[in-house]
């Protein structure tokens, strides 16, 4: 009852937004223009993901207007949400305190494409829970074509089969201690080899 009380009021105030709020809105609503007027779908992806481009292609089929794409994105993005809460969760209500309180809320105003993989992920976990392995590798690739930050959610896999000992612990703390010591190093010879991200370099979402 909770989330589905909640989270369609949520899923509206996303869906009907004016194009100034979230920083980003605006130029989704851009993109959705520049697709539905391309016969091109590999005309932007050089700065964005192949699959989103797609799904706004298919929307732009069945709807002209440029506001359709947050509506559509939005349902696509609470429903999945919604799923994994009632699926999962012992306490809905405190998931979705959780769900507004930890940025995820803002992020679906904000941060379209990277919401869709992770609503995507929700799904692979699932499938790797229950150890379908390649149902599991199927999506995880489906949201990296949404976001190619999503290819990190293949670490589930080893992680899945690790028993939780002292050992192992121990390990993934150690491993944890290193990277944090030489995230700069390593952040920077990423960002160097994904020269995708080179645009946010100096700007605040690269802080």
């Amino acid at each position: 009852i909770i989330v589905y009380l909640t989270m369609p009021i949520l899923c509206s105030i996303d869906a009907f937004r004016n194009y100034n709020i979230g920083n980003d809105t605006f130029e989704y609503m851009r993109i959705f223009e520049t697709i539905k007027n391309s016969d091109n779908i590999f005309l932007m992806t050089d700065r964005y993901e192949i699959g989103y481009l797609l799904l706004n292609k298919i929307v732009s089929f069945v709807f002209s207007n440029s506001v359709s794409i947050l509506f559509v994105t939005s349902i696509i993005i609470y429903i999945g949400f919604s799923i994994f809460i009632m699926k999962y969760s012992e306490n809905p209500g405190f998931s979705i305190i959780l769900f507004i309180l930890m940025g995820y809320f803002a992020q679906s105003l904000n941060l379209i494409r990277f919401q869709i993989a992770c609503v995507i992920l929700l799904w692979a976990f699932d499938k790797i829970l229950n150890k379908k392995i390649i149902s599991f590798l199927l999506l995880v690739f489906i949201a990296f074509l949404f976001h190619k930050t999503a290819i990190i959610f293949l670490l589930a896999l080893p992680l899945r089969y690790m028993k939780l000992n002292l050992k192992n612990l121990s390990i993934i703390g150690f491993v944890t201690i290193i990277i944090y010591f030489l995230f700069d190093l390593v952040f920077n010879f990423l960002v160097n080899l994904f020269n995708y991200y080179n645009n946010y370099s100096g700007t605040s979402y690269f802080d």
